[in-house]
């Protein structure tokens, strides 16, 4: 008996020592996940802000185009206007 109740502590002592190594290994995981959030976050609002900038200098450009056209089109229908009288 006293053989079997050994066997079961060489047991329990290995499991303990994979349990702690599968603990730390998930401690290690977890801060590397933590840390990949963080960059990919980084990136993330790094490219958001860039398309931010990129969209505003569009619509700038646009309503510029918009405004140009508009005054473009205002001057050659007042041209037409004053021919004809």
């Amino acid at each position: 008996m006293g053989g079997g109740v050994d066997a079961y502590k060489s047991q329990l002592e290995a499991l303990r020592s994979v349990n702690a190594t599968l603990t730390a290994l998930l401690a290690r995981l977890e801060a590397e996940n933590q840390a990949l959030k963080a960059q990919l976050n980084a990136a993330l609002n790094k490219t958001l802000s860039e398309q931010a900038s990129q969209l505003e200098a569009w619509t700038r450009a646009t309503w510029i185009g918009a405004a140009a056209g508009t005054a473009a089109g205002a001057a050659a229908t007042a041209v037409v206007f004053r021919r004809r009288m």
